[in-house]
Parts: C-alpha cells; sequence; structure tokens
C-alpha cells in the first residue's frame, strides 16, 4: 500500500514539473517585452551625450531601418573624390584603336572654309523629244491592203509602212493625166492658131480665144498637180502618173517620215482609213527630252539656260544639260512651271517614262566652315559630329546652315582647324546605340 502510495506522488510531481516549464518561458518572453518597452517613451535626444563611438561595436545591420533620405542634407561635393567614371556622361568617350578605326572606316579632317552651290533636286520624269516625232497618217481614204512593219521596229524616212487601195487617189490621177492630155491639145490649137493669125486668115478673136483656152488648160493641171502632192506623192511619181502606169492610179503607200522607232502601231489588213485616222506613231530615241516642274519656291533660282544634272539614282552619276525651255505661267492646280531639257540618248540608256531626280545647280557661295553630310549625324533631337577629346571620340552638338547634295554648312559647334571624323560617324553612333550608352555621354564642349 504505502509502495503504491509514492509511485503515484511520484507521477504527480512529474506531471506538474512538465507543464510549469512552458509557463517560465512565457514569463521570461513577457520580460524580454518589458524591457524593449521601457525606452518607448524616451525622447529623441536621450543618446544626444553619448560619444562617437559608443556604437562602434553595433552590427553591420544596426541602421538598416534608417530613412532613405537619411544623406539628404549632404553638401554638393559629398562625393568630390570620387572616381572619374563613376558616373556614366562623363567626358571618357569612346575609345577606339587604330586598327579599330580603319575596321569601322573612320577617318579625321579638319573643319575648314569651302564652296557651297545652292542645288534644288526636284522629280523629273522623261519623255519623247517631240522634235523628233511623228505620226503617220494617210492624206487619202482607202482599204489597207498590205501592213509591212509592227510596233518597235526600227524605220528610216521614206520607207514604206502600208499600203491602200484608195479610189480618192484614182480620181485624183486620172484628173490629172486628163489635164495633162487637155493641155496638148489645147497646145497644138494654139499653135495652129496663130500661125494662121500672123498669115491673117484667121481672125484675132479666134487667136485669143485659142490662147485662153491654152491657159485654163495649163491652170487645170497646174491644180491637179498640186492635189497629188497634197496627197503625199513626189514629183517622180507623178510623172509616172503622167505615163499611165496602171498601180500607182490606185495604190497609195503609207510612208514614214523620219527615221526612228514605231511606238504605235494602229492598222490591221481591210480596214478603212482616212485621213483622221493614226495608223503609225515615230520616234527618233536618239535624244529624249526631261520634263519637270519648278515650285515657287525655287523660281527665282531657275532660268532657261541653266545646266541641270539628270539621274536615275541620286547616288550615281548622271548626265548634264541645259534648261530650254521654261513657262512664263504657273500652272493653277499645281502652283508650278514647267520645265524642260533635251537629253542625248545615242546609247539608248533613257526609256520614256522612267522617272528621274533633276539636280538644278545654283551660283557658289563661300562658307566658312563646311563638312561633309556624312560627318553629321541625329542622336534624338540633336545634331552632332565627332570631336576627339584626347580622352576618345565625343559627339558635339552643332547648328546647321545651308547644303547641298553632299555637303552641309556648320553655323556654330566646330571651329575651322578643329579636326572631327569626316567619315564612319555613323558608326560611332552605331557603338552608342548598341552599348546602352546615355546618348549624350562623351558630350563635348
Amino acid at each position: 500500500m504505502t509502495g503504491k502510495l509514492f509511485n503515484l506522488i511520484s507521477a504527480a510531481f512529474l506531471i506538474i514539473t512538465l507543464v510549469s516549464l512552458p509557463l517560465q518561458s512565457a514569463e521570461s518572453d513577457a520580460v524580454s517585452v518589458e524591457v524593449h518597452d521601457e525606452h518607448a517613451g524616451e525622447a529623441p535626444d536621450i543618446h544626444a551625450g553619448e560619444t562617437a563611438g559608443s556604437h562602434a561595436g553595433e552590427a553591420p545591420a544596426a541602421h538598416a531601418g534608417e530613412e532613405p533620405d537619411a544623406h539628404a542634407g549632404e553638401a554638393p561635393d559629398a562625393h568630390t573624390g570620387e572616381a572619374p567614371g563613376a558616373h556614366a556622361g562623363g567626358a571618357a568617350g569612346i575609345k577606339l584603336t587604330e586598327k579599330e578605326m580603319a575596321d569601322n572606316g573612320i577617318l579625321m579632317a579638319v573643319a575648314g572654309s569651302g564652296s557651297l552651290s545652292s542645288e534644288v533636286a526636284l522629280p523629273g520624269e522623261i519623255d519623247f523629244n517631240r522634235e523628233n516625232f511623228a505620226l503617220v497618217v494617210p492624206k487619202v481614204s482607202g482599204i489597207v491592203s498590205e501592213v509591212r512593219k509592227k510596233a518597235g521596229e526600227t524605220v528610216i524616212t521614206g520607207e514604206v509602212l502600208a499600203i491602200m487601195e484608195s479610189r480618192e487617189l484614182t480620181e485624183a490621177s486620172a484628173r490629172y493625166f486628163a489635164a495633162c492630155e487637155k493641155i496638148e491639145i489645147e497646145k497644138i490649137c494654139f499653135e495652129r492658131e496663130q500661125e494662121l493669125w500672123k498669115k491673117k486668115i484667121t481672125s484675132a478673136e479666134e487667136f485669143l480665144d485659142a490662147k485662153q483656152k491654152l491657159a485654163e488648160a495649163t491652170l487645170e493641171k497646174k491644180f491637179a498637180e498640186q492635189n497629188l502632192i497634197a496627197m503625199g506623192l513626189s514629183e517622180l511619181e507623178i510623172s509616172r502618173v503622167h505615163k499611165h502606169d496602171g498601180p500607182l492610179l490606185t495604190k497609195y503607200e503609207l510612208k514614214s517620215t523620219i527615221s526612228g522607232v514605231i511606238i504605235d502601231r494602229q492598222i490591221v489588213l481591210g480596214e478603212k482609213l482616212d485621213d483622221s485616222a493614226k495608223p503609225f506613231t515615230i520616234a527618233d530615241l536618239s535624244s529624249v527630252t526631261v520634263k519637270f516642274n519648278v515650285y515657287l519656291d525655287n523660281l527665282s533660282l531657275v532660268r532657261e539656260g541653266m545646266d541641270v544634272d539628270v539621274k536615275k539614282d541620286k547616288n550615281r552619276a548622271g548626265i548634264f544639260s541645259r534648261i530650254n525651255y521654261l513657262s512664263r505661267f504657273i500652272d493653277s492646280s499645281t502652283r508650278t512651271a514647267a520645265a524642260r531639257a533635251v537629253l542625248d540618248n545615242s546609247d539608248g540608256s533613257w526609256r520614256p517614262g522612267e522617272f528621274v531626280t533633276v539636280v538644278i545647280s545654283g551660283d557658289e557661295l563661300k562658307i566658312p566652315v563646311l563638312v561633309s553630310k556624312d560627318a553629321v549625324q541625329s542622336i534624338e533631337t540633336e545634331k552632332v559630329v565627332f570631336v576627339d577629346s584626347g580622352k576618345g571620340f565625343v559627339t558635339r552638338p552643332v547648328k546647321l546652315g545651308r547644303s547641298n547634295a553632299s555637303h552641309i554648312e556648320i553655323i556654330s559647334g566646330l571651329n575651322p582647324g578643329e579636326s572631327y571624323v569626316a567619315k564612319g560617324a555613323f558608326e560611332l553612333k552605331a557603338k552608342i546605340v548598341s552599348s546602352g550608352m546615355d546618348s549624350h555621354a562623351g558630350h563635348g564642349h
């Protein structure tokens, strides 16, 4: 009995001990909280008298909770001792070795004066030279019986292009033949009456009547001959009509009036044509015309006789000519004046309908600082050139002036005698962009 009681007491004591351990731990935590809260109401300057080294042993995170503007009151020169490269955008610029410059095609030049001719670049179009352009039209009506040429073929002056059967030509030829026969008869009658009048056998009235009839027959023949000439017959062909060469009385030949290329054909076998038809169009392409329009703003710079440079591509050499026509009137719809220049096309390189650029050069001007256009680059909203600062290539903002196709005036930002990157500036700009460097990095002033 006594042993069982002892065991029960021991078990109870063990349980009480286990329960009391968490309670003690909770009390320790409570005491710790009270200790930290003791300073909650202290004034901000309660530690004002502490020495500078009083917190020397604090852990690195001792001030982890400081406000972001803890150093807001620092003096402007607080970072004076920082290294030159501490902030991107310093004057270090882009450093390149001589090999890298050669690989990127970078060439330097010295800024200086130069001559700048004012230039106007206008869009133009190649057209046929209307001075060497011809429409072949029939001068009589008739039915097409033969077509000898087609579009694209080269022909020479007087070459037969087609043949027509023409009743109109037949009638005109018959009238001329009749007039020729009549004049022969009237001539014989006149000569006979003249002899009789001299012998006093016939009267003067009969002699004058024979003379008048001969004159009328002569006029009829002349009229019939001129009619055949108007129809396009040559003197040789007309003389053959007088000999009554049958085929020429009915067949009309359509002939080329100039040497050139047939650029259009509107004729078929069996077609009835009259003088309103345009069966063949021929152009001499040994020369062509470039036509262009001059805007009102440029009219003061342009005049007849000025040289023009006509280019198929603005980057390729063109052909020089002179303005041979400048309209004295302004088109009411386009507000431009029409202009033309003739181009030599003996090699056939210019094709009508082709678009071109017409560059008109004006008077030359003396410019204090003139650089190539390739030297000027756009970075954001600025125009810049690249110069060598001694620590690398840096950008130099410039103000631009007048320009032509290849050069541009520098009004300010680059002085005469200064070296600048004349070629390869775009490659330097690309290095700034690709490296992610601030676009204003390395600004030189």
